[in-house]
């Protein structure tokens, strides 16, 4: 898949917009993609922004994938499976939403 960077770009009260780029350093191919997010008129903008994320990143990962913190300046490995979803949505709230 090569190297992945995800950029919130727009958080209100009740929508959201993130930006994933993409590269692969082999090719050289460069991709980009915008998805925007509603979490509803009672829903938690938040939550569902980190939801959103997820379901990207399983779309593309089954597994462990490298993910790079800007916030923390380092590489996690990370699990796109089910089972491991908590800790995906906890990582993903911290690293977006923590002041």
């Amino acid at each position: 898949m090569g190297n992945v960077y995800v950029r919130l770009t727009r958080k209100g009260v009740r929508t959201a917009q993130f930006q994933i780029r993409g590269w692969n350093p082999v090719s050289g191919n460069r991709w980009s993609q915008t998805i925007d997010v509603d979490a509803g008129p009672d829903g938690d903008v938040e939550l569902a922004t980190v939801q959103k994320m997820i379901e990207w990143i399983r779309a593309h990962y089954s597994g462990d994938f490298n993910w790079e913190s800007h916030r923390l300046d380092r590489v996690f490995t990370l699990s796109a499976r089910p089972r491991d979803n908590a800790e995906l949505q906890s990582f993903l709230m911290q690293e977006f939403f923590s002041g």
